[in-house]
């Protein structure tokens, strides 16, 4: 692949061979470069306590993470559906969370993982919208990221589900579709605070990620035509230093 990528950008190759290496093995993704992240939602909040609170010992004891009430259910009004999420302070010890949230359809979640929502390689935007890689049985897909990060470490409605739903992909806005009135169904959006590789210390909770939204209707629309559907959200917990600490947790409930 390295011989085929120096080639093309070198008049070497024909002028298929860029695309041909992008199938192959994507870099770069034109289709979503310049999608600006918005500022963090005031929903999607965590590791925000003070230097002097105990608030830091409760987290690292996993305090409420089994605890659905712990985690935001929307933002701006409408259903948090599914997220990508990464939360650090650059403290020394340098502790962060990790999210994944999505939804399986038909499946009693007893043998998933986080993965069980990964596409089956990595999709560039064109992918997506083909429905590469997308299994039947996910609601929701997110883009297993090898060299691809940032904002195309998205996550999305399975494109294929979304037109078994009647839906179309909007013109203007990636990853939102719409029903056949136009109404605004699920979108995606990626947010960020700050730099997630900031040097400590600091005593800052920083984050960065993609969440889908899902409108009344949309809600409404997925659990007629799946009513089996389950919600399911990994939560994992990481902190280094001279006591370093990992925790997981796999939390699930009817969609």
């Amino acid at each position: 692949m390295r011989l085929l990528g120096r080639c093309a950008l070198s008049g070497q190759a024909p002028r298929w061979a860029e695309q041909a290496y992008d199938v192959l093995y994507p870099l770069y993704d034109p289709a979503l470069e310049l999608i600006e992240p918005r500022e963090r939602p005031s929903e999607m909040l965590a590791m925000n306590w003070d230097f002097w609170s105990d608030r830091g010992k409760d987290w690292l004891k996993g305090i409420e993470a089994t605890d659905w009430d712990h985690y935001p259910s929307s933002v701006n009004e409408l259903h948090l559906i599914a997220e990508r999420s990464w939360f650090i302070r650059p403290d020394w010890e340098w502790p962060r969370e990790e999210r994944y949230r999505g939804v399986l359809i038909d499946s009693d979640g007893n043998d998933s993982d986080r993965e069980s929502l990964a596409s089956g390689r990595e999709l560039t935007y064109q992918g997506y919208i083909r429905g590469d890689a997308q299994a039947g049985n996910q609601l929701i897909v997110w883009n297993s990221d090898r060299q691809l990060a940032g904002q195309y470490r998205w996550v999305a409605m399975n494109s294929n589900v979304a037109r078994e739903l009647g839906w179309t992909l909007s013109p203007t806005n990636p990853f939102e579709w719409l029903d056949s009135a136009g109404h605004s169904m699920v979108k995606s959006e990626y947010w960020k605070d700050g730099w997630t590789w900031l040097e400590p210390p600091r005593s800052e909770a920083l984050g960065e990620g993609w969440h889908v939204l899902a409108s009344d209707l949309a809600v409404d629309a997925i659990r007629r035509a799946f009513p089996n559907t389950q919600t399911h959200l990994w939560v994992e917990r990481h902190s280094h230093g001279d006591k370093p600490y990992k925790g997981a947790w796999h939390l699930k409930r009817r969609f």
